[in-house]
Protein backbone atom coordinates (compact mmCIF):
# COMPACT_ATOMS: atom_id res chain seq x y z
CA UNK A 1 0.00 0.00 0.00
CA UNK A 2 1.12 3.80 -0.46
CA UNK A 3 2.29 5.29 2.59
CA UNK A 4 2.89 8.95 3.54
CA UNK A 5 6.66 9.36 3.14
CA UNK A 6 6.69 11.99 6.18
CA UNK A 7 5.03 9.49 7.98
CA UNK A 8 5.16 6.20 6.76
CA UNK A 9 3.65 3.69 9.71
CA UNK A 10 1.01 5.75 10.40
CA UNK A 11 -2.38 3.68 11.29
CA UNK A 12 -5.05 6.35 10.19
CA UNK A 13 -4.26 4.40 6.65
CA UNK A 14 -4.31 0.90 7.60
CA UNK A 15 -7.42 1.53 9.77
CA UNK A 16 -9.50 2.74 6.94
CA UNK A 17 -8.71 0.01 5.14
CA UNK A 18 -9.28 -2.53 8.26
CA UNK A 19 -12.75 -1.18 8.68
CA UNK A 20 -13.85 -1.24 5.57
CA UNK A 21 -12.73 -4.60 4.94
CA UNK A 22 -14.87 -5.84 8.08
CA UNK A 23 -17.73 -3.58 6.92
CA UNK A 24 -17.63 -5.18 3.45
CA UNK A 25 -18.14 -8.85 4.91
CA UNK A 26 -16.84 -11.03 2.78
CA UNK A 27 -13.66 -12.02 4.55
CA UNK A 28 -14.13 -15.97 5.72
CA UNK A 29 -13.96 -15.45 9.71
CA UNK A 30 -10.98 -17.69 10.03
CA UNK A 31 -9.04 -15.45 7.81
CA UNK A 32 -9.33 -12.12 9.36
CA UNK A 33 -6.10 -12.23 10.76
CA UNK A 34 -4.81 -8.77 11.99
CA UNK A 35 -1.02 -10.44 11.90
CA UNK A 36 -1.54 -10.90 8.24
CA UNK A 37 -2.91 -7.66 7.39
CA UNK A 38 -0.43 -5.53 9.26
CA UNK A 39 2.38 -8.06 7.99
CA UNK A 40 1.06 -6.44 4.05
CA UNK A 41 0.66 -3.21 5.28
CA UNK A 42 3.82 -2.43 6.58
CA UNK A 43 7.64 -3.23 5.02
CA UNK A 44 10.00 -5.34 6.53
CA UNK A 45 12.03 -2.54 8.34
CA UNK A 46 9.06 -1.62 10.25
CA UNK A 47 10.25 -1.29 13.62
CA UNK A 48 9.07 -3.91 16.08
CA UNK A 49 7.32 -1.76 18.30
CA UNK A 50 5.71 -0.19 15.28
CA UNK A 51 4.44 -3.47 13.92
CA UNK A 52 3.43 -4.76 17.52
CA UNK A 53 1.20 -1.55 18.28
CA UNK A 54 -0.47 -1.80 14.95
CA UNK A 55 -1.34 -5.55 15.60
CA UNK A 56 -2.75 -4.73 19.31
CA UNK A 57 -5.07 -1.88 17.38
CA UNK A 58 -6.14 -3.60 14.53
CA UNK A 59 -6.84 -6.93 16.77
CA UNK A 60 -9.05 -3.85 19.38
CA UNK A 61 -11.11 -3.19 15.95
CA UNK A 62 -11.94 -6.84 14.98
CA UNK A 63 -12.44 -7.48 18.39
CA UNK A 64 -15.03 -4.45 18.70
CA UNK A 65 -16.49 -4.91 15.51
CA UNK A 66 -17.55 -8.66 16.02
CA UNK A 67 -18.92 -7.87 19.74
CA UNK A 68 -21.18 -5.14 17.93
CA UNK A 69 -22.68 -7.10 15.19
CA UNK A 70 -25.11 -8.94 17.07
CA UNK A 71 -26.79 -5.91 18.08
CA UNK A 72 -25.83 -4.31 15.22
CA UNK A 73 -27.93 -6.83 12.79
CA UNK A 74 -30.32 -7.61 15.53
CA UNK A 75 -31.82 -3.91 14.44
CA UNK A 76 -32.46 -4.93 10.80
CA UNK A 77 -35.57 -6.81 11.44
CA UNK A 78 -36.71 -6.92 7.37
CA UNK A 79 -34.31 -8.31 4.37
CA UNK A 80 -31.29 -5.91 3.58
CA UNK A 81 -30.89 -4.27 0.08
CA UNK A 82 -27.50 -6.90 0.80
CA UNK A 83 -30.24 -9.80 1.59
CA UNK A 84 -32.13 -8.76 -1.95
CA UNK A 85 -28.96 -8.99 -3.65
CA UNK A 86 -27.47 -12.09 -2.35
CA UNK A 87 -30.89 -13.78 -3.34
CA UNK A 88 -31.14 -12.41 -6.98
CA UNK A 89 -27.39 -14.10 -7.00
CA UNK A 90 -28.99 -17.01 -5.74
CA UNK A 91 -31.69 -17.09 -8.44
CA UNK A 92 -28.97 -16.41 -11.08
CA UNK A 93 -27.10 -19.73 -9.68
CA UNK A 94 -30.63 -21.81 -9.84
CA UNK A 95 -30.42 -21.17 -13.34
CA UNK A 96 -27.23 -22.78 -14.59
CA UNK A 97 -24.88 -19.19 -13.81
CA UNK A 98 -21.91 -18.68 -12.27
CA UNK A 99 -22.65 -15.79 -10.18
CA UNK A 100 -20.17 -14.36 -6.94
CA UNK A 101 -19.89 -11.96 -4.77
CA UNK A 102 -16.88 -9.85 -4.55
CA UNK A 103 -15.01 -11.82 -7.01
CA UNK A 104 -11.35 -10.15 -6.88
CA UNK A 105 -10.31 -7.50 -7.23
CA UNK A 106 -10.39 -5.98 -10.65
CA UNK A 107 -12.81 -7.04 -13.70
CA UNK A 108 -9.68 -9.10 -15.26
CA UNK A 109 -9.47 -10.38 -11.84
CA UNK A 110 -12.88 -11.15 -11.97
CA UNK A 111 -12.82 -13.20 -14.99
CA UNK A 112 -9.71 -15.03 -14.31
CA UNK A 113 -12.14 -16.44 -10.96
CA UNK A 114 -14.72 -16.99 -12.83
CA UNK A 115 -12.69 -19.88 -15.02
CA UNK A 116 -11.09 -21.02 -11.57
CA UNK A 117 -14.69 -21.34 -10.04
CA UNK A 118 -16.27 -22.76 -13.26
CA UNK A 119 -13.89 -24.65 -15.31
CA UNK A 120 -16.89 -26.19 -17.73
CA UNK A 121 -18.58 -23.83 -19.88
CA UNK A 122 -21.87 -21.87 -17.49
CA UNK A 123 -25.27 -20.59 -19.18
CA UNK A 124 -23.70 -17.16 -18.27
CA UNK A 125 -21.21 -15.12 -15.47
CA UNK A 126 -22.06 -12.32 -13.17
CA UNK A 127 -20.03 -10.86 -10.81
CA UNK A 128 -18.73 -8.33 -9.39
CA UNK A 129 -15.30 -7.00 -7.34
CA UNK A 130 -13.73 -5.19 -4.74
CA UNK A 131 -13.70 -2.01 -6.61
CA UNK A 132 -17.22 -2.41 -6.58
CA UNK A 133 -17.58 -3.10 -3.29
CA UNK A 134 -15.78 0.31 -2.36
CA UNK A 135 -17.80 2.24 -4.43
CA UNK A 136 -20.97 0.63 -3.78
CA UNK A 137 -20.03 1.18 0.15
CA UNK A 138 -19.46 5.18 -0.43
CA UNK A 139 -22.64 5.69 -1.53
CA UNK A 140 -21.97 5.04 -5.27
CA UNK A 141 -24.16 2.42 -7.78
CA UNK A 142 -22.59 -1.12 -7.75
CA UNK A 143 -21.57 -1.97 -11.37
CA UNK A 144 -21.88 -5.79 -12.12
CA UNK A 145 -19.53 -7.41 -14.76
CA UNK A 146 -21.61 -10.30 -16.99
CA UNK A 147 -20.82 -12.30 -20.16
CA UNK A 148 -20.82 -15.49 -21.20
CA UNK A 149 -18.46 -18.25 -20.07
CA UNK A 150 -16.61 -20.64 -22.89
CA UNK A 151 -13.79 -21.57 -24.46
CA UNK A 152 -14.54 -18.81 -27.21
CA UNK A 153 -16.42 -15.54 -27.81
CA UNK A 154 -19.69 -15.19 -27.31
CA UNK A 155 -22.04 -13.42 -29.98
CA UNK A 156 -23.93 -10.23 -28.24
CA UNK A 157 -27.15 -11.56 -28.94
CA UNK A 158 -25.96 -14.28 -26.05
CA UNK A 159 -24.53 -11.89 -23.71
CA UNK A 160 -27.50 -9.50 -24.48
CA UNK A 161 -29.13 -12.34 -23.07
CA UNK A 162 -27.01 -13.59 -20.20
CA UNK A 163 -27.66 -9.19 -19.37
CA UNK A 164 -31.26 -9.37 -19.35
CA UNK A 165 -31.42 -12.34 -17.26
CA UNK A 166 -29.65 -10.18 -14.63
CA UNK A 167 -31.54 -7.15 -14.75
CA UNK A 168 -34.81 -9.66 -14.41
CA UNK A 169 -33.05 -10.92 -11.21
CA UNK A 170 -32.37 -8.14 -9.47
CA UNK A 171 -35.82 -6.21 -10.52
CA UNK A 172 -37.32 -9.24 -8.88
CA UNK A 173 -35.66 -8.96 -5.77
CA UNK A 174 -36.45 -5.43 -5.75
CA UNK A 175 -33.51 -3.91 -6.85
CA UNK A 176 -32.88 -0.88 -8.77
CA UNK A 177 -31.49 -1.03 -11.73
CA UNK A 178 -29.86 0.88 -14.75
CA UNK A 179 -28.59 -0.51 -17.90
CA UNK A 180 -27.49 0.87 -21.57
CA UNK A 181 -28.82 -2.69 -22.94
CA UNK A 182 -25.75 -3.17 -24.69
CA UNK A 183 -23.08 -6.00 -23.58
CA UNK A 184 -20.09 -3.51 -23.19
CA UNK A 185 -21.61 -1.52 -20.40
CA UNK A 186 -22.40 -3.07 -16.89
CA UNK A 187 -25.59 -3.14 -15.24
CA UNK A 188 -25.72 -0.74 -12.47
CA UNK A 189 -27.62 -1.67 -9.32
CA UNK A 190 -29.06 1.62 -7.38
CA UNK A 191 -27.52 3.34 -4.61
CA UNK A 192 -28.12 1.74 -1.10
CA UNK A 193 -26.97 1.33 2.18
CA UNK A 194 -24.34 -1.26 3.11
CA UNK A 195 -25.90 -3.99 5.51
CA UNK A 196 -24.31 -6.88 4.18
CA UNK A 197 -24.68 -9.81 7.58
CA UNK A 198 -22.55 -11.69 9.06
CA UNK A 199 -23.63 -13.70 12.13
CA UNK A 200 -27.64 -13.21 11.54
CA UNK A 201 -29.51 -14.61 8.77
CA UNK A 202 -31.73 -12.93 6.60
CA UNK A 203 -35.48 -12.62 8.36
CA UNK A 204 -38.73 -13.55 6.73
CA UNK A 205 -40.50 -10.56 4.67
CA UNK A 206 -42.93 -8.99 2.63
CA UNK A 207 -42.66 -10.12 -0.84
CA UNK A 208 -40.33 -7.47 -2.14
CA UNK A 209 -41.89 -4.49 -4.11
CA UNK A 210 -40.85 -4.56 -7.91
CA UNK A 211 -37.44 -2.98 -8.71
CA UNK A 212 -36.99 -0.48 -11.06
CA UNK A 213 -35.20 -1.50 -14.03
CA UNK A 214 -34.25 1.38 -16.07
CA UNK A 215 -32.82 1.46 -19.76
CA UNK A 216 -30.95 4.44 -19.94
CA UNK A 217 -28.71 6.51 -22.54
CA UNK A 218 -24.94 6.56 -22.83
CA UNK A 219 -22.60 8.13 -23.69
CA UNK A 220 -19.78 7.14 -25.70
CA UNK A 221 -17.11 6.69 -23.83
CA UNK A 222 -13.71 6.75 -25.95
CA UNK A 223 -11.32 3.59 -25.57
CA UNK A 224 -8.11 3.91 -23.63
CA UNK A 225 -5.01 2.21 -24.88
CA UNK A 226 -1.88 1.13 -23.17
CA UNK A 227 0.47 3.16 -24.31
CA UNK A 228 -1.67 6.21 -23.30
CA UNK A 229 -1.86 4.22 -19.17
CA UNK A 230 2.17 3.90 -19.58
CA UNK A 231 2.46 7.15 -17.46
CA UNK A 232 -0.20 6.21 -14.82
CA UNK A 233 0.96 2.55 -14.07
CA UNK A 234 1.72 1.96 -10.66
CA UNK A 235 3.64 -1.20 -9.39
CA UNK A 236 2.75 -3.31 -6.54
CA UNK A 237 4.12 -6.36 -5.02
CA UNK A 238 1.61 -9.28 -4.88
CA UNK A 239 0.24 -10.50 -1.47
CA UNK A 240 -0.99 -13.77 -0.31
CA UNK A 241 -4.69 -11.92 0.40
CA UNK A 242 -7.33 -10.60 -1.63
CA UNK A 243 -9.55 -9.32 0.90
CA UNK A 244 -7.68 -6.31 2.03
CA UNK A 245 -8.81 -2.80 0.52
CA UNK A 246 -6.42 -0.45 -0.51
CA UNK A 247 -7.95 2.85 -0.66
CA UNK A 248 -5.28 5.45 -1.42
CA UNK A 249 -4.50 3.26 -4.61
CA UNK A 250 -7.99 3.00 -5.49
CA UNK A 251 -8.81 6.79 -4.66
CA UNK A 252 -5.23 7.56 -6.93
CA UNK A 253 -6.07 5.70 -10.02
CA UNK A 254 -9.99 6.86 -10.01
CA UNK A 255 -8.72 10.70 -9.77
CA UNK A 256 -6.00 9.87 -12.49
CA UNK A 257 -8.97 8.54 -14.56
CA UNK A 258 -11.46 11.43 -13.79
CA UNK A 259 -8.65 14.18 -14.67
CA UNK A 260 -6.35 12.48 -17.18
CA UNK A 261 -9.76 10.99 -19.25
CA UNK A 262 -12.57 12.46 -18.37
CA UNK A 263 -14.03 9.91 -16.77
CA UNK A 264 -16.74 9.80 -14.33
CA UNK A 265 -16.20 6.24 -12.62
CA UNK A 266 -12.29 5.18 -12.60
CA UNK A 267 -11.34 1.97 -11.06
CA UNK A 268 -8.04 0.22 -10.57
CA UNK A 269 -7.07 -2.23 -13.45
CA UNK A 270 -4.19 -4.63 -14.34
CA UNK A 271 -2.15 -4.04 -17.09
CA UNK A 272 -1.05 -7.71 -17.53
CA UNK A 273 -1.97 -10.77 -15.57
CA UNK A 274 -4.10 -10.82 -12.72
CA UNK A 275 -3.52 -11.63 -9.33
CA UNK A 276 -4.81 -14.96 -10.02
CA UNK A 277 -1.78 -15.42 -11.51
CA UNK A 278 0.78 -13.74 -9.95
CA UNK A 279 2.76 -15.85 -7.67
CA UNK A 280 3.54 -13.68 -3.90
CA UNK A 281 6.55 -11.00 -3.85
CA UNK A 282 6.30 -10.79 -7.62
CA UNK A 283 5.17 -7.92 -9.43
CA UNK A 284 1.99 -6.39 -10.75
CA UNK A 285 1.14 -3.87 -12.97
CA UNK A 286 -1.67 -1.46 -12.10
CA UNK A 287 -3.46 1.07 -14.06
CA UNK A 288 -6.85 3.52 -13.67
CA UNK A 289 -10.07 2.07 -16.17
CA UNK A 290 -13.74 3.13 -16.94
CA UNK A 291 -15.14 1.09 -13.74
CA UNK A 292 -18.46 0.96 -15.96
CA UNK A 293 -17.34 -1.03 -18.84
CA UNK A 294 -17.46 -4.61 -19.58
CA UNK A 295 -13.93 -6.51 -20.97
CA UNK A 296 -14.15 -7.02 -24.14
CA UNK A 297 -15.29 -10.44 -25.05
CA UNK A 298 -11.86 -11.68 -26.47
CA UNK A 299 -9.93 -10.74 -23.08
CA UNK A 300 -12.74 -11.74 -21.04
CA UNK A 301 -12.81 -15.23 -22.40
CA UNK A 302 -8.80 -16.39 -22.97
CA UNK A 303 -8.80 -14.98 -18.95
CA UNK A 304 -11.87 -17.66 -18.43
CA UNK A 305 -10.23 -20.45 -20.01
CA UNK A 306 -6.75 -19.66 -18.24
CA UNK A 307 -8.27 -19.57 -14.82
CA UNK A 308 -9.81 -22.62 -15.86
CA UNK A 309 -6.69 -24.33 -17.37
CA UNK A 310 -4.78 -23.54 -14.33
CA UNK A 311 -7.53 -25.52 -12.16
CA UNK A 312 -6.18 -29.01 -13.85
CA UNK A 313 -1.97 -27.23 -13.18
CA UNK A 314 -2.98 -26.79 -9.54
CA UNK A 315 -4.31 -30.11 -9.17
CA UNK A 316 -1.30 -31.58 -10.86
CA UNK A 317 0.98 -29.03 -9.13
CA UNK A 318 -0.75 -27.25 -5.95
CA UNK A 319 2.30 -24.43 -6.06
CA UNK A 320 1.37 -23.26 -9.46
CA UNK A 321 -1.51 -20.69 -9.12
CA UNK A 322 -1.50 -18.92 -5.67
CA UNK A 323 -4.47 -16.00 -6.22
CA UNK A 324 -2.88 -13.51 -4.20
CA UNK A 325 -3.33 -9.49 -3.52
CA UNK A 326 -1.05 -6.44 -3.55
CA UNK A 327 0.46 -4.02 -2.52
CA UNK A 328 2.79 -0.81 -3.23
CA UNK A 329 6.20 -2.44 -4.01
CA UNK A 330 9.14 0.28 -3.26
CA UNK A 331 9.63 2.59 -6.33
CA UNK A 332 12.68 1.91 -7.78
CA UNK A 333 14.60 4.76 -10.04
CA UNK A 334 13.27 3.46 -13.41
CA UNK A 335 10.24 3.58 -12.25
CA UNK A 336 8.97 7.42 -12.50
CA UNK A 337 6.39 7.75 -8.82
CA UNK A 338 3.81 9.16 -10.49
CA UNK A 339 1.45 9.35 -7.59
CA UNK A 340 3.77 12.10 -5.58
CA UNK A 341 2.06 14.39 -8.17
CA UNK A 342 -1.82 13.69 -8.17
Amino acid sequence: MLCNPDAPYAPTVFLRNWRLELRAGYTPEDELDPRVRVAEYLDSEAPDDVVASLERIATDVLDQTRAGLPEVEGRWSEPTANDRLTQAFAALTGRGMLAAECLGLTLRDGWAYAGMRAPTPRKGVVFFHQQDVLDAMDGASLPIAFGVGGPSPASDTARIAVGDAVVDALTAAGLGTKWTGRPRDRIEVDPFEWRRRRVTTCPPGPPPPPGRARTVPSAARAPWSPPELEDFVQPVRAHYSTDGFDTELAGLMRRAWTVRFGGTRGQVAHMGDPHAFIRAGELARMCPCDGLLNLPPGEAVALWARGAASVHAAAAEPAVVAPTAAVAAPASESVRPWWRFW
